[in-house]
């Protein structure tokens, strides 16, 4: 038996363009789900459908903060395993703090290590779909956040099962994650389209090669294409994002504690 054609990354990228483009080129209608509509349209962007990361937020926080009270900000790096985002966090002027989760149980109830009110940011990057109580987890983190402070970062929606992960997060159970906590949801990003991801996936369980890895960006040919196929039928850039948002493997946000 003949093995696979050497160029079956490219074609597998080829295809699964073609097989979105070609709903796309057949679509007439954008029928978004209506509690989503109703509950996260607020959330997302509502003059751009370039993507956003949840480095970008980072940014934008410590920039403002240090505008606004000459000093750099106090950030939680609220990780699981490895040294978290320590680099990213340094390099944007965070004063940094680092929590593993891994080695410190939320589903005991034990309170996190620190006094109330005690950081300007906490960044939670993929963190929450390890804890065993996520509503014990929001609560700790609203407690230690000062007013005004934000929780910002990504966590899975449609992505695959993850080493250790116990929760994915749909767009509203992260939304009322933080209204349970006393923190309301400010932005809501899609990140990374699921197709692309389950392929890459898929790749990476059968060959363990990552040639596909070229697929996983915010802004590839399914951005692309959302962002056309939205147009063409003159709808807003919410729309367009809330499309993208209800097809993502992961989501990136931006939640604050009221001041």
């Amino acid at each position: 038996m003949d093995g696979p054609p050497a160029d079956i990354s490219q074609q597998t990228v080829t295809g699964l363009e073609a097989l979105i483009g070609g709903i796309f080129d057949d679509g007439q209608e954008l029928v978004l789900d209506g509690d989503l509509y109703r509950e996260i349209a607020p959330f997302v962007g509502q003059v751009s459908t370039a993507p956003v990361s949840p480095e970008q937020l980072a940014e934008r926080f410590s920039r403002s903060h240090q505008a606004l009270y000459d000093t750099a900000p106090t950030v939680l790096d609220y990780h699981y395993g490895g040294d978290g985002q320590r680099a990213i966090l340094e390099h944007f002027g965070f004063v940094r703090q680092a929590f593993n989760t891994g080695s410190f149980d939320l589903g005991e109830q034990a309170p996190l290590p620190y006094d109330d009110a005690s950081f300007d940011a906490v960044y939670a990057f993929h963190a929450f779909r390890y804890e065993r109580s996520p509503d014990l987890a929001f609560a700790e983190i609203a407690r230690v956040l000062k007013p005004n402070g934000i929780l910002l970062g990504a966590v899975g929606h449609l992505e695959q099962v993850h080493h250790n992960a116990l929760y994915n997060f749909t767009p509203l159970g992260l939304k009322r994650l933080a209204l349970q906590a006393g923190l309301r949801l400010e932005e809501i990003h899609p990140a990374y389209d699921v197709f692309s991801w389950m392929l890459h996936r898929l790749r990476v369980m059968t060959t363990t090669r990552h040639d596909l890895q070229d697929l996983i960006r915010r802004d590839n040919f399914f951005h692309d294409q959302c962002a056309a196929y939205g147009l063409r039928l003159g709808r807003t850039p919410a729309e367009i994002n809330l499309l993208q948002l209800m097809l993502s493997a992961h989501i990136t946000f931006l939640i604050r504690k009221p001041g």
